[in-house]
Parts: structure tokens; sequence; C-alpha cells
């Protein structure tokens, strides 16, 4: 199976969205049984967009539990600090202002731009 490397920060993250999935999910099953409770189903509105819903819900629940599955976590200590990789935060300087620009390079999935962490994969990170 594939491994997902995360920074400490993205597996914490990861396992805060988990609660907040699970929470969401008990919430639309809630729904799908109050829009089930309407009678028919078989022409509800209320209940197939309940239903899909949590398809929805149940599909991003069981994508968050693989990714913290198969979570390698990149602790900052244990980086290479001389070599430009994942979980390294470079400083560049900016050639016109002279001024340093800070860099994190993370995986895609703690990608911030407005942060400046940028991918590991990125052509800027190469």
């Amino acid at each position: 199976m594939k491994r997902t490397f995360l920074s400490e920060k993205g597996y914490e993250e990861l396992q805060e969205n988990l609660k907040v999935l699970l929470a969401k999910k008990k919430a639309t099953i809630k729904r799908v049984k109050e829009a089930a409770d309407h009678g028919d189903i078989s022409d509800n509105f209320e209940y197939d967009s309940a239903k899909e819903a949590l398809a929805l819900v149940m599909n991003r629940i069981k994508m968050t539990q693989l990714k913290l599955s198969t979570a390698d976590i990149v602790k900052e200590e244990n980086v290479d600090s001389d070599r430009v990789v994942l979980g390294v935060t470079v400083y560049l300087e900016e050639t016109d202002s002279g001024e340093n620009v800070k860099f994190s390079l993370v995986v895609e999935d703690e990608v911030e731009l407005d942060n400046n962490n940028i991918s590991v994969n990125s052509h800027y990170s190469s």
C-alpha cells in the first residue's frame, strides 16, 4: 500500500478533520431517517438528497482514515536541513528587493499558498 507522507501538524489536522466528519456522519444519518419518516421514499427529494450527502461524507471518512492509516510522519528534527526536501523550510532572497522570503516544502494535502507552504512536487521546489 502506498504510504502517505505528512507533517506532524498535517497528521493532527487530519485527525481533527476525521472527528468533524464523524460528527457530520451522525447528523446526516439523522437527516436520512427524518426524511424517510416522511413516507414514500421512492419520490422523496429530501431522502435522496440526504442519502447522497451521506455517501459523500462516508467517502471522505474512508479517504481520511486511509491517509491516517498509511501515514509516515515527517518530523522536522529528523530532516536533513542541508538538503531541500520534504519538511524543510528554506529562505530565498528576492532579487529586486533583497527581502528574504520563507517557503516550507510540504505534501500536496498541506499546501497553503497564503502561508508559503508549497508542494514538494511543485516545479517551484525543484
